[in-house]
């Protein structure tokens, strides 16, 4: 069962690792954090995974982002 709300949540993680791998040394800042947590590095790649069900929130709802 796929929740759009958990989905905008875990998008919103993904926006700020996007921001700070930016860098080679943001990237390799985070990649340390994450990767002191199991399966901690698979986060890396959690914008690719929600490339294709975004959702934007408008007020209280969430709808479906349309690209």
């Amino acid at each position: 069962m796929v929740v759009p709300y958990q989905v905008w949540m875990l998008q919103r993680i993904a926006d700020v690792i996007r921001d700070c791998t930016r860098s080679a040394e943001g990237h390799a800042r985070i990649e340390a954090l994450l990767g002191a947590f199991p399966n901690g590095a698979a986060l890396l790649r959690l914008d690719a995974a929600l490339a294709r069900c975004r959702v934007r929130k408008v007020g209280g709802r969430i709808y479906a982002s349309v690209t």
